[in-house]
């Protein structure tokens, strides 16, 4: 994928691709494509924030219980 096309799944951008080729006509049908690839994205970034999140935390508390070990020898 090229700088100038979106970030579509394959099946996406290649309807984005034929609407493309149909001209200004098709112009709502590919901003409706657009907004839904923008809201799943937004959807996995959320969720990867929240994984990324808990997995932090979780290094976290190893790291304070190795502190702690450390610290009792």
């Amino acid at each position: 994928m090229n700088k100038k096309e979106p970030p579509l799944t394959a099946k996406r951008l290649s309807k984005f691709r034929s609407l493309s080729q149909e001209g200004d006509a098709t112009l709502l049908e590919r901003i409706s494509l657009l907004v839904e690839q923008e809201h799943a994205l937004r959807q996995q970034k959320d969720k990867l924030e929240e994984e990324l999140r808990i997995l932090v935390h979780i290094k976290n508390d190893h790291y304070s219980k190795l502190e702690q070990k450390n610290s009792e020898l």
